[in-house]
């Protein structure tokens, strides 16, 4: 099992050293809270690392490319 690093050193102690290698990684937050911008750090530490990832909202409808 390999463990990878989220770039966070805290949150590696507290999720016992990182994200283990090919699992899904969910980060649940609370409206109004800032829970999305670990997500967002985590992802942008991973993506220099050479990795892939997904960030998928629930909560606000996907809009692109509409203009008025």
């Amino acid at each position: 099992m390999k463990v990878l690093s989220t770039g966070i050193k805290k949150l590696d102690n507290i999720v016992g050293g990182g994200i283990v290698e090919d699992t899904v990684f969910t980060i649940i937050y609370d409206t109004y809270s800032y829970g999305w911008a670990l997500g967002i750090k985590i992802l942008l530490n991973r993506i220099r690392e050479g990795d892939f990832g997904v960030i998928l909202n629930t909560v606000l409808p996907i809009v692109v490319g509409l203009r008025n």
